[in-house]
């Protein structure tokens, strides 16, 4: 198999994590939205009572996955997300 013909395979895989992670934002931003009008900022217990409330699926993350996925997003999208250290995680984008 060339480099090209991998590139593409990989490119349609789903990794197992790719999922999770893309749900916790989902529910992150969606607490956001809900909740604008009464905070800015969420604490990890905060998001993860959100997450274990609205989880769709059994792959259902720890408290601990939930943090590494919000500071991965954090980290690589900083134009969306924000982390305080007192505070919590943001999200800083407006309602779609």
């Amino acid at each position: 198999m060339n480099r090209n013909d991998r590139k593409e395979i990989l490119g349609k895989l789903t990794l197992p994590t790719e999922q999770v992670r893309e749900q916790v934002l989902e529910i992150f931003e969606d607490l956001c939205f809900a909740k604008r009008d009464k905070q800015d900022y969420f604490l990890i217990q905060e998001v993860y009572s959100a997450v274990t409330a609205t989880w769709d699926g059994k792959d259902m993350p720890t408290m601990s996955d939930v943090a590494f996925y919000l500071d991965q997003a954090v980290l690589s999208k900083k134009t969306d997300y924000r982390k305080h250290v007192q505070f919590g995680y943001r999200f800083l984008h407006d309602q779609p």
